[in-house]
């Protein structure tokens, strides 16, 4: 739906070393560009320092975006999807525009073996757009669902993780326990995520992961459309995509 992507990336990283380590480098800096035939972009500028300081770990990003044709079926777990209902006359029927400029930064610290302490703030503007024809969101729009007005959010988060993974790139061995609370533009946001990696022999490797989230308030859309992360915030339930 989103045509032809076309991308560029200039980076620059330090490497670990020849002690091994389960972080992907000492540091890195990287800018991404990529753009799509139907209206979509990407750019962004991300400084990640794993493991540049003995028992910290810092991540800034600033991100540049817009989704033009973003998958959209609704919000929460109640929504119902019908394949007929994408016709030539409506082909954007589940789609809908979104355009974001964010910046977020977290800071970690070790506190014992592998428990890390997490604290971040993320500042985010995003507005959406309907795309022509009918689609969910203008009937969550009409609904008072939605609304097309951009609105800018202010979230600081904390937290605290436990990761034995082997390798952070590639996992095979490990786990990945996240517990984090947030708040932003009135609402509230808890997080829970677990991951479990085993290898009983060589190459071959089971992976398994639960996640869940409670949000209390009244949040704008775009919180409303991801899930919260040590990491990265990333689409999931009610939205483009399902846990």
């Amino acid at each position: 739906m989103d045509g032809f992507w076309g991308a560029a990336h200039a980076g620059r990283y330090s490497p670990v070393g020849f002690v091994e380590r389960p972080e992907l480098n000492l540091a890195a800096v990287g800018v991404d560009l990529a753009w799509s035939t139907e209206g979509s972009y990407l750019l962004v500028a991300d400084v990640q320092a794993p493991a540049w300081w003995e028992g910290w770990r810092v991540g800034v990003t600033l991100t540049a975006a817009r989704a033009n044709r973003l998958g959209y079926y609704g919000i929460g777990n109640a929504t119902s999807f019908s394949n007929d209902s994408v016709t030539p006359a409506r082909p954007y029927y589940y789609r809908v525009s979104r355009s974001t400029e964010s910046f977020r930064a977290t800071v970690q610290r070790r506190l014992a073996g592998p428990v890390r302490l997490l604290v971040g703030a993320t500042l985010d503007h995003t507005g959406f757009r309907e795309l022509p024809g009918a689609t969910v969101f203008e009937q969550d729009v009409v609904a008072g669902v939605a609304d097309t007005m951009a609105d800018d959010d202010t979230a600081v988060r904390a937290g605290l993780v436990v990761d034995t993974r082997d390798n952070e790139l590639d996992p095979h061995r490990g786990i990945f326990l996240e517990g984090l609370y947030a708040g932003g533009k009135g609402y509230t946001r808890t997080t829970l995520s677990a991951r479990l990696y085993l290898n009983p022999f060589e190459q071959f490797t089971l992976a398994a992961r639960l996640a869940g989230e409670d949000i209390g308030g009244s949040p704008p859309l775009a919180p409303q459309m991801v899930m919260e992360s040590s990491e990265r915030p990333f689409i999931a339930v009610g939205g483009f995509k399902s846990l």
